[in-house]
């Protein structure tokens, strides 16, 4: 592994947010100050055609990057801040998965599960506004 895309798969994997490309670009300057924007986004696509990463692709047409650690994501459809949801309940990766399979008749090897959402601070400010 080169060590541009070692120090872009570190900052995604130490970060809590779910960075874009401008934001890993941003981070990798820290330790590679001649990185150019391009390596960034080869590298992004890269990590994410290997598995080593995961793109979220938002509503807008942005992409986030984030860990492959499998949980799931709730989206504002307002300001479009993306928070991770654990598995809830009896709402676990494999009951999930199971009952996509007998729906399907299929074997699921994975899935993304994005939730939809006005969050809080967004839903206060509507409220405010009416």
């Amino acid at each position: 592994m080169t060590k541009q895309k070692s120090i872009i798969l570190e900052i995604i994997n130490n970060s809590c947010e779910h960075l874009t490309a401008e934001a890993v670009y941003e981070k990798s300057l820290e330790k590679l100050p001649k990185i150019a924007l391009a390596t960034v986004y080869n590298n992004l696509n890269a990590l994410t055609a290997s598995g080593d990463i995961k793109r979220i692709n938002m509503p807008d047409g942005s992409a986030h990057y984030d860990k492959t650690i499998p949980h799931d994501h709730m989206v504002c459809t307002v300001c479009h801040k993306i928070t991770d949801v654990s598995s809830y309940g009896n709402y676990t990766d494999k009951k999930i998965k199971k009952a996509y399979e007998k729906a399907t008749g299929e074997n699921i090897i994975g899935y993304d599960l994005i939730l939809y959402h006005v969050c809080g601070d967004c839903a206060k400010k509507q409220i405010k506004n009416i």
